[in-house]
């Protein structure tokens, strides 16, 4: 893919050549099908690139059938050599959001084959299938040209190619970690929910002492850098993958695998995006400010990995918590600290594999906007978001959200200046930047609530804050480099700034989407403005999506009743209250009401989310004989059941009902699908349909 100007012609010719050789192999075997012993044995093709440079981003249809107009093929009959030459005006062809580009390319290279071949009067008259046997989809292609839409597209190729976790690395210092912890006479086996935990406590604290011994060796800044600009690149891979999707799918036959590839991908660049920030957080505070020396790649690769493995043994340690993973833990004879698979296996990894699914082919679906100009106006953040969140947002951080993208721009503008993806400056030219269109005040307001600062240890919360505020297996965490991009290196009066502008554009607006939207918890804020407007929007979003429940049956023929105490719908007194049933559903000629528990639920992002919705869901009682959130469900089930003939007297439900039939309904995938819970049926609002038809079948 190549984004962005003229900087990039090297890499976009390589891009084109890379693109030429993986034709090649689709082509030879259509025109030796057909051409045979008349080909020569040997064809020797150019691609001749001389001339080629970038073009206009976003051209018109006219503009790409000029361009394609500049493609030149020629043949050599007596060297038995074809050369195709790019002219300097053919790049707006790549731009077209079909490939007509490599198509063109394809099309002169067998053109030219059966030229040779002395054949061209068959190529005439199977052109179509010729090039059809060889380009199977319209959008199947090697080569993009973007225009550039994100700060990162015009600084991209200032980045190294991303450094994945090194898996051999992960393999290394897993060997002999369990017996670092525990004394081989104990034994190898652990088992209980208390004992697990507490060795996994144990290993932790061991894999942190690790990280932090080789973080006191390293200079603090370069550290952080390093680890940014490793998180940059990792961007830069995983978009270009979104961007490329449909074209990458288009060039596989079998979906399925082509979709199992890029999911690996993304779950690897997502590994590694996590495990440098979390790398950021801690060296800010673990690395000496003066007289570390400077990181070693190798060094990189190791902090990756314990970073990352801490995360994943706090993830573990809350996944037996919830009582997801087996609390069964057995250290291996080579030290290794192994768990029972069923969790992973059978919930965790389909689930993330569904996810990926999802997110490749919507990212497949939108594979044409990539190609348009960005807008050259847009609406304001505020007027988009509304004046209610946006006087709750002003009461929180003291400045506008129109202000925030001030802010934002200006930072884009600084790192544009320095062509850079990530650089450091002093705390006051930063400021005095910021300041320009507002006071000295708002800009301080700014640089306070989104800047992470060194503290004396990594692992103690300060003042204000909770440990699990740093915890690196959980999310939403206040003291996290998402919540807070902005990274300040030391506590003096004019301290040094690292700044990602890439990365604190994606932090600072998810902070915007997830408290605008309700999904951030309440504890998250001071301000009694921000956790009114969290807690009455996330109610209007249950609300919602209890109403779009509804409504998706009602357009499909049932009759719903929404929101229904049980003595209302049973016109009787119960013992107790057993709260609402949501949504209400039946149909002439079905013999089935469903009873509907409609959830509006954040993602499950790690095995410790997934376990804690489960556990949230598993239809028992709590410790506290607190029933939970599926156990209600059930129980107001059970009272409909009991109280049936009721129900449909009523209600004046049709006479051939004869069973209650219990659902939960999700705004979105969740790990609960990939359960067999036996009671009940699951399913997300999209696919809500056919799971009815799929339970009406049997």
């Amino acid at each position: 893919t190549v984004v962005g100007g003229a900087d990039l012609v090297f890499d976009a010719t390589r891009r084109i050549w890379d693109a030429a050789v993986r034709w090649m192999p689709r082509v030879a075997p259509v025109v030796d099908r057909t051409c045979g012993s008349a080909m020569p044995r040997d064809v020797r093709w150019t691609v001749d690139l001389t001339d080629f440079r970038l073009g206009k981003q976003a051209p018109t249809p006219d503009e790409v059938r000029l361009a394609l107009g500049l493609l030149e093929t020629s043949v050599d009959g007596k060297n038995a050599q074809v050369t195709t030459r790019l002219g300097q005006g053919f790049a707006p062809a790549f731009s077209a959001a079909e490939n007509v580009a490599e198509a063109a390319i394809v099309e002169g290279l067998i053109e030219a084959c059966f030229r040779l071949a002395d054949m061209i009067h068959v190529f005439r008259g199977e052109k179509v299938a010729l090039l059809g046997a060889v380009i199977r989809d319209a959008f199947a292609r090697q080569v993009h040209m973007l225009p550039a839409s994100s700060y990162r597209d015009y600084v991209r190729a200032r980045l190294p190619e991303v450094r994945l976790i090194n898996q051999m690395d992960d393999a290394n210092i897993r060997v002999g970690l369990g017996w670092a912890i525990r004394e081989r006479s104990a034994g190898g086996r652990i088992e209980g929910v208390a004992d697990c935990t507490r060795f996994l406590n144990q290993t932790v604290d061991y894999v942190f002492n690790e990280l932090r011994g080789t973080l006191a060796q390293l200079d603090r800044q370069e550290v952080i850098e390093a680890a940014l600009v490793n998180h940059e690149a990792a961007a830069v891979d995983r978009v270009e993958w979104d961007r490329t999707s449909r074209a990458t799918l288009a060039l596989h036959d079998n979906q399925e695998e082509a979709l199992e590839v890029i999911s690996i991908r993304h779950a690897r660049l997502n590994g590694t995006s996590l495990a440098s920030r979390l790398a950021v957080e801690i060296a800010l505070c673990e690395c000496p400010l003066r007289g570390g020396r400077s990181p070693s790649m190798w060094d990189l690769d190791r902090i990756l990995v314990l970073t990352m493995l801490l995360h994943q043994l706090g993830n573990e340690s809350d996944s037996i918590k919830w009582r997801a993973l087996e609390p069964v833990i057995l250290v291996s004879p080579i030290g290794d600290v192994e768990f029972r698979t069923a969790f992973a296996d059978g919930i965790v990894e389909p689930f993330g594999r569904l996810l990926y699914s999802r997110r490749i082919r919507r990212e497949a679906d939108r594979y044409e906007r990539h190609f348009l100009a960005p807008p050259g106006s847009r609406e304001t953040l505020g007027s988009i978001l509304g004046s209610g969140f946006t006087a709750a947002w002003e009461a929180e951080f003291g400045f506008s959200l129109d202000e925030l993208v001030e802010f934002l721009d200006a930072i884009d503008r600084l790192g544009l200046a320095r062509n850079a993806p990530v650089f450091d400056i002093r705390g006051t030219e930063l400021h005095d930047v910021l300041a320009q269109k507002v006071d000295a005040q708002t800009a301080s307001a700014f640089l306070d609530g989104f800047s992470l600062v060194h503290r004396d240890r990594w692992d103690k919360a300060p003042k204000g804050f909770k440990d699990k505020d740093w915890y690196p297996w959980r999310f939403s965490r206040r003291l996290s480099l998402v919540n807070r991009p902005l990274i300040r290196l030391t506590d003096s009066d004019d301290p040094r700034y690292v700044v990602a502008p890439g990365l604190i554009k994606d932090g600072v607006y998810t902070v915007v989407a997830r408290a605008s939207d309700g999904e951030l918890p309440p504890g998250s804020f001071r301000s009694a403005e921000m956790r009114r407007w969290i807690g009455t929007r996330a109610s209007e979003k249950g609300h919602d999506f209890n109403d779009s429940v509804a409504s998706k049956l009602r357009e499909n023929g049932w009759q719903v009743r929404s929101n229904l105490t049980l003595p209302s719908a049973l016109n009787r007194k119960l013992d107790r209250d057993y709260g609402d049933i949501d949504v209400l559903a039946w149909r002439s000629g079905d013999h089935r009401v469903l009873a509907v528990e409609a959830k509006d639920v954040g993602m499950a992002r790690g095995m410790g989310e997934i376990a804690r919705q489960l556990y949230e869901f598993r239809g028992k009682r709590f410790g506290s004989g607190v029933p939970d959130r599926l156990l209600r469900h059930l129980d107001r089930v059970r009272v409909l059941r009991r109280h049936l003939r009721d129900l449909k007297w009523n209600m004046g439900l049709p006479d051939e009902i004869a069973s209650i039939d219990p659902w939960l309904v999700f705004s979105a995938p969740v790990p609960l699908q990939f359960t067999e819970t036996v009671e009940i049926n699951v399913a997300p609002l999209a696919d809500l349909l056919e799971r009815l038809a799929d339970a009406e079948r049997g």
